[in-house]
């Protein structure tokens, strides 16, 4: 049986309103998320059948109107026209019929769906699409964000500019692409790095120069104001009463953190003769990779002052920290097995069901030495790391504490006093990770000396966003000092 526009439209209200639901969830299980991304999946397939659809339904129509009219009708049956979404359409404000924060959503989902470079990969997709789902009061804000920045003209404007910063464009631009180049002069104080490349959007990152998993298992919000405002509570007291017992009072104390993002920068400089041999289109991955090292290390060990909050320096006061009992020696088979259980039985209940481990490669394989007799330790290796840790998953950062940190170079033994934090347990959606939405570039036609103000024969390309993180709890964290 043939399908109806009209059965089409309500698979995407249920499919829509799934998805809202699905966003707004603060504590989303595995298979929860596993749904989320199959609803968008399938709300972008239904979508494009409906449009199909609704296409064909029109076409027939027009077809219909001049036979009636008088016109000749064709000698052929009408086909199934499947039109596609045209930039102009999607990316053109001057078409909006109702400029509603749910029409700018759709128009933005639409571009991540069919106009995102195939280069850009999922991640950058999923990211986007994710944040566009959530309904929030900037939606308008974020959906006018990124259609400003992933429309094919933008890209392409950005992508010249990239090659010829000062203005001399190597072609006759169109329209579009003269008005996207308008916005990419270094006059209007710098270029909104295109979405798929811009962390604030992707939400995550990989590369061979640190291993940082923390923002795929933190919490992580993008904002559009100069900070984030949270509200926490440590619950309700309950208690028993006798009949016809006055109730005391029970009302939770709430607490309102806030983060406030700093900002990070990069600077890639070079000679004018350097520059114009090279290529830069990979200066946008050059500049995700540099922010992902920075971020890498400040989440573990970030001070919060002019840098994210790190979980380690948050988390060495007495409350979270488990004394490990493992002793001096001159490997790493003086590890005390017991401490890894002494770090599960200290977290709260509360804590465990979505507890994870996060160390470092190299104390994964000193646990891993002094285990392997140990049945139901670890789970199956498999092909290399084991990816659970008595139950727990197991995620390696590399800028956690090794084993020690101290000494000689490839010194193995713990020393008395080093206080190092080489294993961390704990829910991660109590560390808060906060981007403000927005990459900026700006290009620096001319660097001169500091000691004569002349000019030294080189430009440079300058890099900065917005990142904050801070631990909402530290119960919800347990971390071995050795």
């Amino acid at each position: 049986m043939a399908e109806s526009i009209e059965s089409l439209r309500s698979q995407l209200d249920a499919l829509r309103n799934e998805i809202v639901e699905l966003s707004e969830l603060d504590d989303i299980t595995t298979e929860q998320d596993a749904r989320l991304d199959a609803a968008i999946a399938q709300h972008a397939e239904v979508k494009t059948r409906c449009e199909a659809l609704e296409a064909r339904s029109v076409a027939v129509a027009e077809v219909r109107a001049g036979y009636e009219a008088g016109h000749a009708r064709p000698a052929f049956d009408v086909p199934n026209v499947n039109i596609r979404t045209t930039a102009d359409k999607v990316f053109d404000h001057d078409t909006l019929r109702h400029d509603t924060n749910d029409e700018l959503r759709e128009r933005a989902l639409t571009a991540v769906e069919k106009f995102l470079p195939r280069e850009a990969g999922d991640p950058a997709r999923e990211g986007a699409t994710k944040l566009l789902s959530q309904r929030r009061q900037d939606s308008g804000v974020i959906a006018r964000h990124v259609l400003r920045t992933s429309s094919p003209d933008y890209v392409q404007a950005f992508e010249e500019y990239l090659e010829n910063p000062l203005g001399g464009q190597p072609r006759i631009l169109s329209d579009h692409e003269a008005r996207a180049a308008m916005s990419l002069t270094a006059g209007n104080g710098g270029v909104l790095i295109p979405q798929f490349l811009d962390a604030s959007i992707v939400g995550h990152l990989t590369n061979d120069g640190v291993t940082n998993p923390i923002r795929q298992i933190a919490s992580v919000a993008q904002i559009t104001t100069d900070q984030w405002d949270g509200v926490t509570t440590a619950g309700v007291t309950g208690a028993w009463l006798a009949e016809a017992a006055q109730v005391t009072d029970n009302s939770p104390t709430f607490v309102g953190p806030t983060i406030t993002p700093a900002k990070a920068a990069a600077w890639i400089f070079g000679s004018y003769e350097m520059l114009s041999d090279s290529s830069f289109d990979q200066v946008g991955y050059l500049i995700a990779d540099a922010f992902d090292r920075l971020e890498g290390a400040a989440f573990i060990t970030g001070t919060g002052s002019g840098q994210p909050y790190g979980l380690i320096t948050q988390l060495s006061g007495a409350g979270p920290v488990v004394a490990g009992t493992s002793t001096g020696g001159a490997n790493s088979a003086q590890f005390a097995p017991e401490d890894v259980y002494a770090l599960d039985n200290a977290l709260g209940p509360r804590f465990r069901n979505n507890a994870s481990f996060v160390t470092s490669q190299y104390f994964a394989n000193v646990i891993r030495a002094a285990t392997d007799a140990k049945e139901n330790f670890w789970s199956s290796f498999g092909g290399g790391m084991a990816p659970e840790l008595i139950g727990y998953p197991v995620y390696r950062a590399s800028t956690m504490a090794t084993y020690p940190v101290m000494g000689a170079v490839g010194a193995t033994t713990i020393t008395s006093g080093s206080a190092d934090y080489p294993l961390l347990l704990g829910d991660f959606k109590y560390f808060q990770i906060v981007d403000r939405l927005g990459t900026s570039i700006m290009y620096e036609p001319m660097i001169k000396s500091t000691g004569n103000n002349r000019p030294t024969g080189q430009a440079g390309w300058f890099a900065f966003r917005r990142t904050g993180a801070d631990i909402l709890t530290s119960n919800a964290f347990k971390t071995l000092k050795l």
